[in-house]
């Protein structure tokens, strides 16, 4: 029963430091979506265009056919690391069919962008919105662990590894399972050596 009692207790210890952050993180991502707002208010005041008027000649197909060409002309501006406008193409693919089954897929790139720019806190945030707004995506995984690698590049391991914690709970039969216990023995041996 002492055993018992002094695991409960570890445990709710552990509950509780998890807790605080999950915390943490939420202050971080909100802090970050303030800044990410203000920025996307002062990038969209001066791209004030009229819309592009539509070919009617047969709607649904050229509708299908606009709408994979934006995907791959994002998509090769993407592997060409053409990332400011890849991000863009992929923006107006989200705004023009968001709804759409690869609008979750267009937010992924998108995060990668920021990714590939090393601008760890845009991908971090971009990351958060496939998470929230497309939580069923086969992207969610995958927006995890660049996620958290993208917490380990501006230095903060305690909140990539929460992340990556999640990611190991959440989809233990993902492909990116491995690599992120990876990263944990990582974080772990990092922090083991500060200790000593």
């Amino acid at each position: 029963l002492r055993d018992s009692s002094s695991e409960t207790n570890l445990f709710k210890a552990e509950l509780t430091n998890i807790e605080s952050q999950i915390k943490d993180i939420k202050e971080k991502l909100n802090a970050l979506e303030i800044r990410s707002k203000e920025a996307e208010k002062k990038a969209e005041e001066p791209k004030k265009e009229p819309p592009q008027p539509r070919s009617s000649s047969s709607p649904e197909s050229s509708v299908v056919k606009d709408k994979g060409a934006m995907y791959e002309a994002a998509y090769d501006a993407f592997k060409s690391k053409r990332y400011k406008e890849a991000r863009e193409k992929y923006e107006a693919f989200i705004k023009e069919y968001p709804q759409d089954e690869l609008t979750d897929n267009a937010q992924f790139w998108i995060a990668e962008t920021y990714y590939g720019e090393k601008d760890y806190e845009g991908a971090i945030l971009a990351y958060e919105v496939i998470l929230k707004k497309y939580p069923k995506s086969d992207k969610s995984s995958g927006a995890l662990l660049k996620q958290a690698l993208s917490f380990i590049e501006i230095g903060d391991r305690k909140t990539a590894k929460t992340i990556l914690k999640k990611l190991l709970e959440s989809y233990p039969e993902s492909k990116e399972v491995e690599l992120a216990k990876k990263k944990i023995e990582e974080i772990d041996k990092r922090t083991g050596k500060k200790k000593k």
